[in-house]
């Protein structure tokens, strides 16, 4: 059984933006669990543009009162970003944001059960810069390498770990994301929250 208390964080993706009406797939995800029980609670810890160093600052005073059983992570593509243009440095530097997110997944076991989702690929064709941004730059070849850190990091400490990314990659993906080209639309939250459904009550069948 999926645990009861569950606290999902994360940037705009977690929070739900570009699908107003369903929340996004961790909207989606709230809907169904609380429905399965009047003592289910999932609480949205999304922030637009939040990054491995938001989160890991806002971690613990944020999640631990809300005494979880599961978090639920998602982040990495906002430390990708490259402000002002393309020929800056990422935001975060990949050696910081491994640190970062080392950090992350150790300060959560400590509050409770973990499972990270990564993140959705995206086309960057229409992220260069970002629609209705002159100043944000995010890439492809970027993101693949911090998403494949953040896995080995799973990996190492045992934590439960949803390549959304990699399977995406094997799909017309382009037609899950929103006119920006970067955050999924209400088919891609759709998706996403199948996915994130059946991974959690995969990982809890036994329990």
């Amino acid at each position: 059984m999926i645990p009861t208390r569950i606290v999902a964080i994360g940037a705009s993706s977690v929070y739900g933006r570009v699908d107003p009406e369903g929340g996004g797939f961790i909207g989606r995800l709230r809907s169904w669990h609380e429905l399965q029980s009047p003592k289910n609670l999932l609480f949205n810890l999304g922030v637009g543009g939040d990054w491995s160093e938001g989160i890991l600052q806002r971690l613990h005073s944020e999640a631990s009162f809300r005494k979880p059983d599961l978090i639920l992570i998602q982040t990495g593509v906002n430390d990708c970003r490259r402000v002002g243009s393309i020929e800056t440095a990422p935001m975060c530097e990949i050696d910081t944001f491994t640190e970062n997110i080392r950090k992350i997944l150790s300060l959560a076991q400590k509050i409770a059960s973990v499972a990270v989702v990564s993140v959705y690929p995206f086309d960057d064709s229409k992220t260069q810069p970002l629609q209705n941004s002159e100043s944000f730059y995010y890439l492809m070849e970027d993101i693949k390498g911090y998403e494949g850190r953040t896995k080995i990091l799973c990996s190492n400490a045992g934590i439960p770990y949803l390549d959304i990314f990699s399977e995406w990659l094997t799909l017309n993906y382009q037609s899950l994301l929103a006119e920006d080209g970067f955050h999924a639309n209400s088919a891609g939250h759709e998706l996403l929250f199948m996915k994130v459904r059946e991974f959690l009550l995969d990982i809890f069948k036994e329990l």
